[in-house]
């Protein structure tokens, strides 16, 4: 999968979700433009856990330096 950024991912994602509610499409195409919009959704999930993990390094960070 080529290298995107999470918006990119989300707007990729948000186009094959539209295109399998409206389009008329074979089997073939659906299963493969579902199979794509799996990996998005996997490939943002673990971005995303990333990111917040690293929220709360610096929310922790900030509270021990107050304390």
């Amino acid at each position: 999968m080529e290298k995107l950024s999470i918006e990119e991912k989300m707007t990729k994602l948000e186009d094959i979700c539209k295109r399998l509610e409206n389009e008329k499409m074979t089997l073939e195409e659906s299963l493969s433009l579902y199979e794509e919009a799996m990996k998005l959704s996997s490939s943002l999930n673990e971005e995303l856990n990333d990111v917040t993990k690293k929220i709360e390094l610096i929310q922790n960070g900030i509270s021990e330096k107050m304390e």
